[in-house]
């Protein structure tokens, strides 16, 4: 079984190494497709669409991204939000595959799970195909400005890893107080937190690209989005 690598910052952590299934961690909830993307466009039904950083299309019956490269898309997100049932949404499992990256663009799930109080409790799995890594990672950020308060876990799995374009499987299920990630053929882990949760009053998941930098340019193709409700 391969290992995990860790970085952590506080609070508890649970490793699984083992490749139970994630339907099994949450319960009697069942995985759902949600879309595969194969209509040939976006379907404004289903996602809400976020372009500021990334030119958006579909491809060959997959979500294409385009991240563009320059200071003016520093720290700024691109999506395709999901819409229906958005608020019953326990995970979500999409194969992703970056075709180019420069940089630390990452193609991720990314979710609002919970709150700490008045902040938000951030949740992300995320491919760095510049960086040939794979890492998920908890944050709590501030209510109102979203900017980042603190990081309790951030975590990569086994490198070296060859990513681009090799598809991968990845998996993000949470709640309020745990979240685990998972890659299939490379195993999983999970992260609890201690201490008073609530639920979140901002239900954002999603698929997309980020680069806090800047950096770029950086393709990455999304397919098969499943949810787990």
């Amino acid at each position: 079984m391969k290992k995990l690598l860790f970085i952590l910052a506080s609070l508890t952590i649970i490793v699984t190494l083992s490749l139970l299934s994630v339907k099994g961690y949450a319960g009697s909830l069942e995985w759902r497709k949600y879309d595969n993307f194969n209509s040939g466009v976006i379907n404004l039904d289903r996602w809400d669409i976020d372009d500021s950083s990334a030119i958006i299309s579909i491809v060959d019956g997959r979500a294409r991204f385009e991240h563009l490269a320059g200071g003016q898309y520093a720290d700024d997100s691109s999506w395709l939000k999901i819409k229906k049932g958005r608020r019953r949404i326990k995970g979500i499992r999409t194969t992703v595959e970056v075709e180019s990256c420069t940089g630390e663009v990452r193609g991720r799930i990314a979710v609002f799970s919970g709150k700490v109080g008045d902040d938000y409790i951030w949740d992300q799995l995320g491919l760095q195909g510049g960086l040939d890594r794979i890492f998920g990672a908890r944050s709590i950020l501030e209510a109102g400005t979203y900017a980042l308060v603190y990081g309790p876990f951030w975590g990569r799995f086994e490198e070296p890893l060859a990513i681009l374009e090799n598809p991968f499987i990845i998996t993000m299920v949470f709640s309020p107080r745990k979240v685990t990630y998972a890659v299939n053929g490379l195993g999983k882990f999970t992260y609890k937190i201690r201490g008073k949760v609530s639920q979140t009053d901002d239900y954002q998941k999603g698929i997309g690209t980020y680069s806090g930098n800047g950096d770029g340019p950086c393709v990455v193709y999304f397919d098969d989005v499943y949810v787990l409700k």
